[in-house]
């Protein structure tokens, strides 16, 4: 192989490197691009979610604390029938 054919080999190298290693950078530019967009839209989505779950809370919490009065109250109700039931002699125990 003479030197003249061997430069001209690393010329062509040379040259599709460079080619495909710009190709890459616009490539990598225009995913960045996209990916800024996508992460712009994903926090102004977070951001709705958040509010949506704030509201929520503040309506869930009423109902809740209406919740939690039913079950204290059927707790003394059940309280109640116990004590009222051992006075009896118990249910198996009618007489």
């Amino acid at each position: 192989m003479s030197a003249e054919a061997f430069r001209i080999i690393i010329t062509v190298i040379g040259i599709i490197w460079t080619t495909g290693f710009i190709l890459a950078l616009v490539m990598l530019f225009y995913l960045y691009q996209k990916m800024s967009i996508l992460q712009a839209s994903t926090n102004e989505t977070v951001t709705e979610i958040r509010k949506v779950i704030d509201e929520s809370r503040q309506v869930i919490k009423p109902v809740l604390q209406i919740k939690a009065i039913i079950d204290a109250i059927q707790g003394g109700i059940g309280i109640v029938t116990k004590i009222t039931e051992m006075k009896k002699g118990g249910k198996e125990n009618d007489q």
